[in-house]
């Protein structure tokens, strides 16, 4: 049977966007071809990412329904981000935006 809906939550991590790749320079494949080495410009994605793993494991757990879903997926999210004690602004104007939070996401 085919879940229809679910919801989880990530604590303790803030959400981290996922946008430019960086060059960080070369390696030699064992037929000599060189390859380019990019890399995720955003330092905290691969925490970010495995506390959303960990939470929809934890919520397909605590759910005692480890189906999955069959078809086109509707994602609905909210993001709370931290505020430095220094902002004095009511809305986020700074990065990062909510397109490259929610690649990070997906």
């Amino acid at each position: 049977m085919a879940r229809d809906s679910f919801s989880f939550t990530v604590f303790g991590v803030d959400p981290a966007p996922q946008g430019s790749k960086k060059y960080v320079g070369t390696r030699r494949t064992a037929a000599g071809a060189n390859i380019p080495l990019i890399v995720e410009a955003s330092p905290k994605l691969p925490a970010w990412r495995k506390a959303v793993d960990d939470a929809v494991r934890q919520a397909m757990q605590d759910s005692g329904d480890l189906s999955k879903f069959e078809g086109a997926v509707k994602v609905e999210a909210v993001f709370y981000l931290t505020r430095k004690p220094s902002v004095k602004r009511d809305f986020p104007t700074v990065p990062p935006d909510v397109d490259k939070l929610a690649r990070g996401l997906l």
